[in-house]
């Protein structure tokens, strides 16, 4: 209840920080309003926040204006037990909660969305979370984090795993005139660029406080760089056109009888380097109004930029023809030979810009002594803009390819006999003018009443509707040639005089390109360039007919058509939530339970292919609705000791876009030693996808031994009807009677299975040692978490939920006295699956580890400068398919320091 009453939490956090730390200032006890400052503080009343609240939950609390202690807010989450961090390109940018990806993110309480609706991760070609929902908003405008684990009736539904609230500063929050600044200088190692980071924010309150206006922004300007291996198709099996023999000339693709045994191959390596650079612009404005004790209203708008010029170059050599003195592991899988190949020189060049939208108009007012009625009209608009420019060229001949995946950690020694640098070597093979744009908006009305009763046991009754509607459109504009060929023999000389295209074919360098490995591998290498080019027309000469008219008119093509959808959801969600608290054996019991109602229409809309230059409107409509009941009871055991047991059943709809109705096809135009073209791939949706359902039950002891410390402890277990995994399947489509197959990326329901797992937090201050050593504490948190699933591997043998680690956790220690404040952060996750990829086998995201440190020193009450590192350690993120020794990706980010100066007057 926000109209002019000091919360419990409030209440709590406020004598902890004024009798032990001395900070806080005092305060008119009317206005909910607690300064933290200083980790000990933020960890204080972190830990007061999950000791009152009514529901199991965990907060993460910024030290101080404008200072989450990490450089992301999923980075930020991954402290929280259970929660489990994604890495994305150059930080982390997405999470799990409790193996689970399916979340809800809230800011200020109110749902967000994702350019690609429900679930989506951003649009990065390479198919990251690194431009996702979670990267929109910064951690400089973020006051507090919350995962609540088991929701109530009146939370907002969708969320498997649980629920995350970005919280931002209010007026409020510390009435009269505050101003803030702070400016941040930013290194990378791994490609020694310099960044920089600015921020600011104003706030006032007005009329004896009965107004507030805050204003923030926040401008941050980095470089990303990655170095590394990695794949496009992953293991797949070997054609049965194709043969591997060892060093003695035995067949090793047949079985003892002779007969065919499957072999897996990486059919398609790349050694790439990544320069992203980025620039991110966010600024918020809250304005608060309490015109009377019993009014209350708040305008809240979010709005964030996100622009991306991303370079890419690799290097790939696609194993082509037979194997010869081939080695075969134990799995079958081929992990050493030679092999005939091309050399495949590429460059990507990718310009992303995104912007977010979100605004809320909320209201409370105070009808009578008992009840209150809510309100919240909130709009969201995500939209994204994507430029891809795609060339390769490609050796006219083959050479013989030496490679072992045991040797080093990426992917094994490569030897090449082809010069890369060789113009009449080469011919133009591909070049992609890309264009995509989607746009996905959110629309929501909820109006909510609680009414307070006169009763021994039961407190307050909640009831509420919530209207609520996702619009998700997708455009694409994709132009995807094959440079046009008089002679087989043409080459990037041949281009260049009869098109006029000097200077198009340049050389790229990256003599830093991971130094320690792959000693035979090129680091120079001719390229197509793409940031001089305005478009495939400027170079339209050299198409064919039929690609100059994909060029002049992409949206004629086949397969933008195909790649062009729109989807609308309408929820309706109603509830009922009865709060109770009452005595019971000299303990206090408190808690509510009850229900929610909801009904979801979908229509999706696309284009389905009835031809290889025809296509058809589909439209599909889903309704479905369920129940949601839930309940919790919470005991306190004595003043310092308190017991949680709770249930309840949740439910997540499909991302949306895997709901799409289309397929998008991709023809490659390489050939078999036949002449035959090779299968493609693709990626499709299914509207009639079924939504996650589990009935979840957690159980909680939580010993809060003194003002500033706890041990807690979870168990809990997910009882899961239903999910959705990724898969790729081969399909054939008689629309492309030339191709095999296609490889086709998409999502499918699994048949349930369960989760159960455990988890600890710890937090002590260790003021009770004597002076200096009374500034130490430590606070630290782990989760052992197991699955049991329908999903199996090659084997047989069962695999674990997507995005789950068995064994994950965060270690911080810390030192603050005085002027000083120092602070170690330690977290580790186990190996988790990432997705199925082709041939059934698990693409899994190896162990990760990282280490950081932040030092702060405070000059005065107004100054302070600070100093921090990540990823000091230098660990890598590296996949691979089932087995360790099956390498996927293997890459180098490096570390990033920091040094900021904070000013607040």
């Amino acid at each position: 209840m926000k109209i002019k009453k000091l919360s419990m939490v409030a209440s709590a956090v406020g004598t902890i920080l004024c009798t032990n730390i001395g900070t806080a200032q005092e305060i008119d006890k009317s206005v909910e309003v607690i300064e933290v400052k200083g980790v000990r503080t933020s960890l204080i009343a972190a830990t007061a926040n999950k000791r009152y609240s009514d529901q199991i939950e965990d907060s993460i609390i910024a030290d101080d204006i404008g200072k989450l202690p990490d450089v992301t807010v999923a980075e930020s989450l991954g402290r929280v037990a259970g929660v489990q961090v994604d890495q994305g390109i150059g930080e982390g940018s997405s999470v799990s909660i409790r193996g689970l990806r399916d979340n809800v993110i809230l800011y200020n309480g109110r749902t967000i969305v994702d350019v690609n609706g429900r679930g989506g991760t951003g649009m990065d070609t390479l198919n990251t979370s690194t431009y996702s929902i979670m990267a929109m908003v910064p951690s400089a405008l973020t006051k507090s984090l919350t995962v609540t684990k088991l929701s109530s009736a009146d939370m907002i539904d969708g969320a498997m795993g649980g629920v995350i609230n970005i919280k931002s500063q209010t007026a409020f929050d510390n009435p009269g005139e505050q101003k803030a600044f702070s400016y941040a200088v930013n290194y990378n190692d791994q490609n020694n660029s310099l960044g920089n980071q600015l921020f600011g924010s104003y706030s006032n309150t007005f009329s004896d406080d009965q107004v507030g206006i805050l204003l923030s922004a926040n401008l941050d300007k980095r470089e990303v760089s990655q170095d590394g291996v990695g794949t496009f198709n992953g293991w797949t099996s070997l054609a049965t056109d194709r043969m591997a023999t060892d060093s003695d000339g035995n067949r090793l693709d047949l079985d003892a009888q002779g007969a065919e045994q499957k072999l897996f191959i990486n059919s398609d390596p790349r050694f790439q380097q990544i320069i992203d650079d980025r620039d991110r612009l966010s600024a918020s404005s809250i304005v608060q109004w309490q015109p009377l004790e019993t009014l209350y209203f708040v305008f809240d708008a979010l709005y964030s930029k996100f622009d991306s010029v991303r370079d890419r170059h690799w290097l790939s050599t696609p194993l082509l023809g037979d194997f010869s003195n081939a080695v075969v592991d134990e799995n079958n899988f081929l992990v050493a030979g030679s092999a005939q190949s091309p050399l495949q020189n590429n460059a990507e060049y990718v310009d992303l810009s995104t912007d977010l939208l979100s605004v809320a108009l909320q209201n409370e007012w105070q009808i009578t002594d008992e009840a209150i009625i809510s309100s919240e009209l909130t709009y969201s608009n995500s939209e994204s803009d994507r430029i891809q420019v795609f060339n390769r060229v490609q050796t006219l001949e083959t050479f013989d390819i030496d490679f072992d995946v045991r040797e080093g950690d990426f992917g094994g020694e490569f030897n090449f006999d082809a010069d890369p640098l060789d113009k009449r070597a080469y011919r133009w093979n591909n070049y992609f003018d890309n264009k995509q744009s989607t746009r996905t908006e959110h629309y929501a009305l909820s109006i909510d009443s609680d009414i307070y009763l006169d009763s021994p046991i039961f407190t307050k009754l909640e009831a509420g509707v919530r209207l609520q509607r996702y619009q998700t459109n997708t455009d694409a504009g994709n132009r995807q040639l094959v440079p046009f060929r008089n002679q087989p023999t043409d080459n990037l000389i041949d281009y260049e005089q009869k098109f006029n295209l000097d200077g198009f074919f340049e050389t790229f360098s990256n003599t830093d390109y991971l130094p320690n490995a792959l000693s035979e591998l090129p680091r120079s290498y001719l390229i197509g360039q793409g940031r001089n080019i305005v478009g495939c027309e400027f170079v339209i000469d050299v198409f064919t007919e039929a690609d100059r008219q994909k060029c002049l008119n992409p949206d004629a093509d086949i397969n933008n058509l195909l790649s062009t959808w729109n989807i609308e959801e309408d929820h309706l969600a109603a509830y009922l939530k009865i709060n109770y608290d009452f005595e019971f054996a000299g303990m206090r019991a408190s808690g509510n339970f009850g229900g929610r109602w909801l009904k979801r229409d979908l229509t999706s809309i696309g284009n389905q292919a009835v031809s290889s230059t025809e296509v058809t409107g589909s439209t599909v409509e889903v309704t479905n609705s369920t129940f949601l009941p839930s309940v919790i009871f919470n005991l306190d055991v004595t003043d310092d000791f308190k017991l949680r047991l709770g249930g309840a059943k949740v439910l997540a709809y499909p991302s949306t876009a895997s709901m799409r109705n289309s397929f998008r096809l991709f023809v490659r135009t390489d050939t078999d030693d036949n002449g035959n073209l090779v299968p493609g791939f693709g990626n499709g949706g299914s509207p009639e996808l079924k939504p996650f359902e589990a009935t979840q039950f957690d159980v909680s002891a939580e010993w809060y031994f003194n003002e500033s410390s706890a041990f807690t402890t979870t168990l809990f277990t997910k009882d899961i009807a239903s999910f959705v995994i990724p898969r790729q399947n081969n399909l054939s489509f008689p629309s492309y009677p030339e191709v095999p197959f296609f490889t086709i990326a998409q999502d499918a329901n699994g048949e349930g299975g369960t989760i159960e797992g455990i988890e600890f937090y710890y937090q002590q201050a260790f003021d009770f040692l004597p002076a200096p050593f009374d500034g130490f504490g430590v606070t630290a948190s782990y989760a052992v978490i197991n699955s049991d699933t329908d999903l199996t591997d090659l084997s047989g043998n069962p695999q674990p939920y997507l995005g789950l680690s068995k064994k994950s956790g965060n270690l911080i220690a810390y030192y603050e006295k005085e002027k000083h404040s120092i602070r170690v952060a330690y977290n580790f996750r186990d190996p988790y699956l990432q997705s199925i990829g082709t041939e059934d086998l698990g693409w899994y995201s190896d162990e990760f580890n990282q280490l950081a440190l932040t030092y702060k020193y405070t000059i005065n009450d107004n100054m302070s400068v600070s100093l921090q590192g990540n990823n000091l350690t230098e660990e890598n993120n590296r996949t691979y398919a089932q087995f360790p020794i099956a390498l996927l990706t293997n890459t180098e980010r490096g570390r990033t320091l920091r040094a900021s100066f904070t000013m607040k007057w």
